[in-house]
């Protein structure tokens, strides 16, 4: 059974990058837009990749951002890992060859036939979310699952209010390339990271990768 990658987003505090990394997370993820409340500056952004030990890979997550904007930032970052949230075109990820791009779609309508829009683009991972990212909001594991063989080929990552408690599941489940979670390991304060919460899903994570959950993720 492969080792499930996890992603730790919406960090914000060098702090949590620091205990994500210890914790045995892969990737840490940082929100670069303006309408986030997770959202930091170019110089907290510089402060958390600073920080990261090299096995631990840095993650700009972007909403429908100028190329440009989008280089500029990431080149003052050393950033090469890009996540797109928004409406970007095949196009406009043609535009961005220099990066590891990762692919937002939305869980919902047409699903199997966005994802085959994007499954022979240059695209290094293609991610899953629930309706409204970073809400906490749960996904649609259902309609993940059935859609789950067009991605054959393809790295997935599943994410959409993934918790400690439910992520064993969706891993046994769908056997995602890596797992994305954000508010689902935080406390009362957006973009704070609980580290009890963060060790709690990474264990949870490492026993799926172990011992499959049979079943739909969220069914009793």
């Amino acid at each position: 059974m492969g080792r499930t990658l996890i992603k730790i987003c919406g960090v914000t505090r060098v702090e949590d990058a620091l205990a994500a990394a210890r914790l045995g997370a892969d990737f840490v993820g940082m929100v670069l837009h303006a309408d986030s409340p997770r959202r930091i500056d170019v110089e907290r952004a510089r402060d958390i990749v600073a920080s990261l030990p090299k096995h631990v890979t840095p993650v700009g997550v972007f909403v429908n951002a100028p190329a440009g904007q989008l280089t500029r930032t990431c080149g003052a970052l050393e950033l090469a890992h890009v996540q797109l949230h928004g409406d970007e075109t095949p196009e406009y990820v043609d535009s961005l060859a220099a990066f590891r791009v990762w692919k937002v779609l939305r869980a919902g309508d047409q699903l199997r036939k966005r994802i085959a829009q994007w499954k022979d683009r240059p695209v290094e991972a293609i991610l899953l979310d629930s309706a409204h990212g970073g809400s906490g909001e749960t996904n649609d594991w259902a309609a993940v699952l059935e859609a789950r063989d067009a991605l054959a080929g393809t790295r997935f990552i599943a994410a959409g209010g993934l918790t400690p408690d439910d992520v064993g599941d969706v891993v046994g489940s769908l056997r995602p390339w890596a797992v994305d979670v954000s508010s689902g390991v935080e406390g009362d304060v957006k973009g704070v990271k609980s580290e009890e919460k963060v060790d709690a899903f990474i264990r949870a994570v490492r026993a799926a990768d172990i011992v499959p959950s049979p079943g739909t993720p969220g069914e009793g």
